[in-house]
């Protein structure tokens, strides 16, 4: 029997990089010993966001810093070492590039953005001062296999692209179950994401107010309940595992805006999926990632400008047959090509050969 190892930032189905990615793999793996390392527990996870208290904050970092050091002692009882992101929040040289270089015959390396290109995000957090993005490239060097969530990252890191493989997020479609009568008294436009990614639909706000004045709809925000536009009203809620699914079941129209930078070709377009899943046509920013899986016009809409953007969601405001008939098409792609029962075997596939 193989032990397996996961050395994870987050604690169980509370983060998208890793109930997407791996997390919902792991019943797969039938016959194997998994042990699973969180740096934080959900506990922590939930003061870290919510509480104004930084000394506690600093308090539990350290204290969950020196048990991650001590962890890597086990390194050695594992035939799997799997890493999703990093081993530390912080860059600790010393101890990665020492346990990176011992294990690295036995080091999966798990990655679901471009954490490896500077980012400027208005989302500072104290422990983000303290990275340095050069690290990630020990990632990939000394690991065996580096699962990659595009094939874009072959164009920023060609000589490791032996060891890259395309390992995208999955949607479980026996759980995400479209709606047949949503009976909304007026057409739901949604978005589901964090506090971080909401800076995106800042993209199309213009976009929405001038719809707002033809049409009557709601404009629905799950993943960060502080969210506001300046001009226009939307109902802004917190993501939970709990009421995910049924929150963006309620959608008629899913949103998926990026702004155009390198960043946004490591994400794989979860969101997308998400909505696609649940038989909800998408209209995604125009992107290299993004055209890999919308069949414009076909199984969900693409958009390059405000101009397009502002024709085709009008397009579905105005025909709900069309929603109807983009969304049924899309579902069965996502099925066909990005369910777990597909992404999930080829998951085990690799793990079973390695």
């Amino acid at each position: 029997m193989k032990n397996i190892v996961f050395f994870v930032p987050y604690p169980k189905n509370q983060a998208p990089s890793q109930r997407f990615r791996f997390e919902q793999f792991i019943p797969f793996l039938n016959g194997y010993n998994i042990k699973f390392f969180p740096f934080w527990s959900k506990r922590e996870y939930n003061l870290i966001h919510n509480s104004n208290n930084m000394l506690l904050k600093l308090l539990i970092f350290a204290k969950n810093l020196i048990k991650r050091i001590f962890l890597l002692i086990i390194f050695h009882r594992y035939d799997i070492i799997y890493i999703h992101l990093e081993l530390f929040p912080i860059y600790l040289p010393f101890f990665e590039k020492i346990y990176l270089k011992i294990f690295k015959n036995k080091i999966i390396y798990d990655i679901d953005d471009f954490i490896f290109l500077p980012h400027k995000s208005k989302q500072k957090t104290f422990i983000s001062y303290f990275r340095n993005p050069k690290r990630y490239f020990n990632y990939f060097k000394y690991s065996k296999y580096v699962f990659s969530a595009t094939r874009f990252f072959y164009k920023y890191i060609p000589d490791y692209e032996t060891k890259m493989v395309v390992i995208p997020s999955a949607i479980n479609t026996k759980k995400y179950i479209p709606i047949k009568n949503k009976n909304n008294k007026k057409i739901v436009i949604g978005w589901s994401g964090s506090v971080t990614t909401s800076a995106y639909l800042y993209a199309i706000e213009d976009i929405l107010e001038e719809l707002k004045k033809n049409y009557d709809f709601e404009i629905m925000i799950m993943g960060n309940k502080n969210f506001k536009f300046t001009n226009i009203e939307c109902t802004a809620i917190d993501w939970s595992p709990d009421i995910e699914i049924s929150t963006i079941q309620k959608f008629d129209i899913g949103l998926y805006p990026l702004f155009i930078e390198e960043w946004v070709l490591g994400k794989c377009g979860l969101k997308a999926f998400q909505y696609m899943a649940l038989e909800i046509p998408v209209i995604a920013t125009l992107t290299d990632v993004n055209k890999e899986f919308i069949i414009d016009g076909e199984n969900g809409f693409l958009a390059k400008n405000k101009e397009e953007w502002y024709n085709k969601l009008e397009l579905l405001i105005k025909n709900p047959e069309l929603r109807k008939s983009i969304g049924k098409k899309a579902r069965q792609y996502i099925i066909n090509n990005y369910s777990t029962d597909i992404i999930g075997n080829k998951f085990k596939t690799i793990i079973d050969n390695f």
